[in-house]
């Protein structure tokens, strides 16, 4: 399984994207994250990725029963993003960026 947590929704990709993804990790879930503005502080943005991490540990417990994906995409510049690969990387959830699929 691969949840997939960037702007471009599996309905945006390619076919040859989309196959690829399939055939390396199955089932795909997208997962829209809240969007940060530059008015919010490093707190603000703490506090948004501790969210969106317990929502993707929720889709895992839901879908999954209690097993890990195969992998989460996530932007790999964005500070929400890159919050939120730190949460997922402690529980030993792996990551993957663009080039990866």
């Amino acid at each position: 399984m691969l949840i997939n947590c960037t702007d471009s929704p599996t309905s945006e990709w390619t076919e040859k994207k989309l196959s690829a993804a399939k055939d390396k990790f199955g089932l795909i879930t997208d997962i829209v994250l809240p969007k940060v503005n530059d008015k919010m502080t490093a707190e603000d943005i703490d506090l948004l990725a501790d969210e969106s991490f317990e929502k993707i540990m929720l889709i895992l417990d839901e879908e999954l029963n209690n097993t890990r994906p195969d992998a989460v995409f996530l932007d790999e510049f964005r500070a929400l993003d890159i919050r939120i690969r730190e949460r997922l990387e402690e529980m030993e959830v792996r990551c993957i960026s663009f080039e990866e699929i």
